[in-house]
């Protein structure tokens, strides 16, 4: 991850004491971002803070929070924050949670901004806060998202766009057209273009005919659910953030030159991870640990 950076839109403070309060006040100032504290009786605004403020909720009721993710403002929650409303906000599509109230001065106020060479990312879960989710992620590391309001309009953005990776809900798609697969075909042979494709199954519900599930396999690398799919991003994408050194086994995607054009593979393997936090990997440990909530199995329950 290289490259210039930006700062956090909005920060919902939950059940902050006062003395964590204060002190995350201060570190705002410190990084020279601006807090601009949002009450219940002022009005939500409509558009986003400007490049040096931060907009600042404490408790905001549910009709607020909601509100505040519609404006897809990158936002980070901080505080003590129960099962319940960790469910409640991952329903809502937030990704970025700080639970850590002792490491208040170690968290990520900024994500990196998208460049020339960043990977173009097309997103249809058919969960929009899932959708919500994946973009934050993506975003965060610089990579360029689309969510579009319907599968179909993959037949169009692969030979516009020319996506160099697609997320898709075959069980959304066939659903509204059985005749995805071959529409999907046509346009990568119009646009002479193969986007490597992610694919979304519920494996526990009926099966496909051998012939679709054989045609889904032609064309989408990997298929997978929702959960496993978010938990092999995170992963991936960042270092391991339960433990300062740690050995275990787990599902990663391995990102071939993840480059714009030049994506040409992702491959799902299994493999031993040692995370070890240095002086080179330290700023990425930290800037994981507000994703690795999302690891929690409960949320997909």
């Amino acid at each position: 991850m290289q490259g210039k950076k930006r700062i956090i839109q909005c920060i919902i403070k939950s059940n902050l004491d006062d003395s964590s309060s204060d002190f995350l006040n201060q570190y705002l100032k410190w990084k020279s971002i601006s807090p601009e504290n949002i009450s219940g009786k002022m009005a939500i605004p409509n558009l986003p803070p400007d490049e040096s403020k931060c907009y600042v909720f404490n408790n905001p009721k549910l009709d607020v929070l909601t509100e505040i993710r519609n404006n897809y403002w990158d936002t980070l929650v901080i505080g003590d924050i129960n099962k319940e409303n960790k469910i409640q906000l991952f329903r809502l599509g937030y990704s970025k949670i700080w639970t850590e109230l002792n490491l208040l001065n170690n968290i990520p106020l900024e994500s990196f901004i998208a460049k020339d060479k960043s990977l173009w990312i097309w997103i249809y879960t058919g969960i929009a806060s899932l959708d919500i989710i994946f973009k934050e992620i993506f975003e965060s590391i610089g990579h360029k998202v689309f969510l579009p309001l319907q599968w179909i309009d993959l037949l169009e953005s692969i030979p516009n766009q020319k996506p160099d990776c697609v997320i898709l809900n075959w069980d959304s798609a066939l659903e509204s057209n059985r005749n995805c697969i071959e529409l999907i075909d046509k346009s990568i042979n119009r646009s002479n273009h193969l986007p490597l494709i992610l694919g979304l199954k519920n494996f526990q519900a009926s099966g496909l005919a051998k012939n679709l599930m054989n045609g889904i396999s032609r064309i989408s690398n990997i298929i997978m659910t929702e959960k496993q799919l978010l938990h092999s991003i995170i992963q991936s994408l960042f270092i391991n953030s339960k433990s300062l050194v740690q050995l275990e086994r787990r599902d990663i995607l391995q990102w071939d030159k993840a480059i714009r054009f030049q994506l040409k593979n992702i491959e799902l393997i299994e493999e031993d991870m040692i995370s070890k936090v240095n002086r080179s990997n330290i700023e990425l440990f930290y800037f994981a640990k507000q994703f690795s909530w999302l690891l929690d199995e409960e949320l997909f329950h």
